[in-house]
Formats: structure tokens, C-alpha cells, sequence
């Protein structure tokens, strides 16, 4: 087995690298660019989540104000994607996300202060109050 490299100049080798690197980044440039045409291409062919069940449920359960904020956002989603603003039909969906979530958290937070605030005082009313028999 000869090596290919013996006897060539390193300008030569040097060359040679940077071709194959070239040819190599010039492959991987193509297929990124070819997963970010597809990705755009399945983004316009399906509207984005509008998150409009979560909002009414947030909203009914959880956080009045961030689930109407929810329910606005969403309801924009459907529209936007149907006039052909796909980037507002995105942005839109991220926000209700976003009012959705916050106002979902809010309340599971709002529900455990309340657990703990009726066992604490609960527990202090119990302790402090004395039958006399």
C-alpha cells in the first residue's frame, strides 16, 4: 500500500484538502437548505396550533383575564392562516400559547396557596381552640 501523499508538494495537499472541505460544506449547505424548504412548505400547507380549547378551559378554570387574552389570540390564528399571513398566523398562535400557559400556571398556583392556606389556618384554629368540659 503506497501513500498518495509521498512525493507531492504540500501546496498540492493543501489544495486538495480545501477542494474536498468545499465539496463538503457545498453538500451539507444543500441539504439544509433543502429541510428548510420542506419545513416551509409543510408550515404553509397546515395552519398552526390555535390553541382555542386550552384558552376556554384556562378560562373557565384557572385565569379569567389571561384565558380571554388566550381566547383572542386564538381565534386570530384560523384567521390570519386562511388571508395568507403565515408569519402572523405563527406569531399569533405563540402568544396564545404563551397567555395560555401563564394563566394554567397561575392557577395551579393559585389552587395550592389556597390548599395550604386552609390547612395552615384550619390547623392553627384547631390548635387554638379549647373545649372546656
Amino acid at each position: 500500500m503506497t501513500n498518495r501523499l509521498v512525493g507531492r508538494s504540500p501546496a498540492l495537499i493543501v489544495q486538495g484538502f480545501l477542494f474536498w472541505k468545499l465539496r463538503i460544506l457545498k453538500s451539507i449547505n444543500y441539504t439544509l437548505m433543502n429541510q428548510d424548504y420542506q419545513q416551509q412548505q409543510y408550515q404553509q400547507n397546515f395552519p398552526p396550533k390555535n390553541w382555542l380549547v386550552e384558552s376556554i378551559l384556562v378560562t373557565l378554570f384557572c385565569c379569567l383575564p389571561l384565558g380571554i387574552v388566550g381566547i383572542v389570540f386564538a381565534a386570530q390564528v384560523n384567521s390570519k392562516f386562511a388571508a395568507g399571513d403565515h408569519a402572523g398566523a405563527i406569531s399569533a398562535s405563540k402568544d396564545a400559547g404563551k397567555f395560555t400557559k401563564i394563566g394554567f400556571w397561575l392557577g395551579i398556583a393559585q389552587l395550592i396557596i389556597g390548599i395550604l392556606w386552609v390547612f395552615f389556618l384550619g390547623g392553627l384554629a384547631i390548635l387554638s381552640h379549647r373545649n372546656y368540659f
